[in-house]
């Protein structure tokens, strides 16, 4: 049905490439070590406290997740975290969840933040209208950025289950 120009047509598209790329660089960030480094510096700063857990994870996930794509970013920060909250003794219910939402939420502000936002942008650009720019998210993506951190923050954490799990 397909010849093979026709079947491999799709990898040359710029969204491919783009989230590719992305991949590439959140392996590199792994394999080199950069996660653990910051989960360390996470547990420096945050100690045993719940909401410095928060308040420091938090704006960290939804920075990386501004340069990443956001499931990605909760992938190769999920074990960081975990470690810190077993340090911490804080539950990890308390903190994965607002975890993926600052993920989600970071994913807003900028083109490649979610992949979504580079297909939006491809779909533009083959209809003929001018594709979206890198930071052209940013002022909408930081209010809501900082509104959903302060909600996380200092009431959605409450809404959230205790683990029963006396090991964290």
């Amino acid at each position: 049905i397909l010849d093979v120009k026709e079947a491999f047509a799709g990898f040359a598209n710029d969204i491919i490439i783009i989230l590719a790329s992305i991949f590439v660089l959140s392996g590199a960030l792994m394999k080199g070590g950069v996660m653990d480094h910051l989960g360390e510096m996470i547990y420096r700063f945050a100690g045993g406290s719940r909401n410095r857990v928060l308040l420091s994870v938090l704006p960290v996930t939804a920075f990386v997740s501004s340069f990443m794509n956001n499931t990605t970013t909760t992938a190769v920060l999920m074990p960081a975290v975990l470690g810190v909250c077993k340090r911490s003794k804080v539950s990890p219910s308390k903190v994965l969840i607002p975890l993926a939402y600052a993920s989600m939420l970071g994913g807003t502000c900028t083109l490649i933040g979610t992949s979504t936002n580079v297909a939006a942008s491809g779909y533009l650009r083959s209809a003929g209208f001018a594709p979206i720019s890198m930071f052209e998210f940013l002022p909408a993506g930081a209010v809501v950025v900082i509104l959903g951190l302060a909600y996380i923050v200092f009431l959605g954490h409450r809404l959230l289950p205790q683990t029963r799990d006396t090991g964290y």
